[in-house]
């Protein structure tokens, strides 16, 4: 069962999908992990961009509703800690964190 692509492609699916979901849901009950947002419905996102070198794998991978998700494109950047916990932070450096 492949869970990891790497560059093979972009977006999860089959078991590496079904992997990505259970994640999601034991880092943030399958919620945004954006500071504050919540939303349930999320999109498997690359913590590295794809784009800019990130693999489709379970360690680059992190829930965000499709807002959030496209917020990214704005230089905003989200990343996990050796903890497990996420941060989010904006272009010029500083972190947002929930209110």
């Amino acid at each position: 069962m492949i869970v990891n692509f790497g560059k093979r492609q972009r977006v999860f699916t089959g078991s590496g999908k079904r992997a990505a979901e259970i994640q999601a849901f034991l880092q943030t009950g399958g919620r945004c992990l954006w500071p504050g947002c919540g939303r349930r419905r999320t999109q498997h996102d690359h913590t590295q961009p794809w784009g800019a070198g990130g693999d489709t794998d379970l360690d680059n991978c992190g829930p965000l509703c499709g807002h959030h998700n496209r917020w990214k494109s704005r230089g905003y950047t989200t990343w996990r800690d050796t903890t497990g916990r996420w941060h989010t932070t904006r272009p010029d450096g500083t972190e947002i964190t929930a209110a």
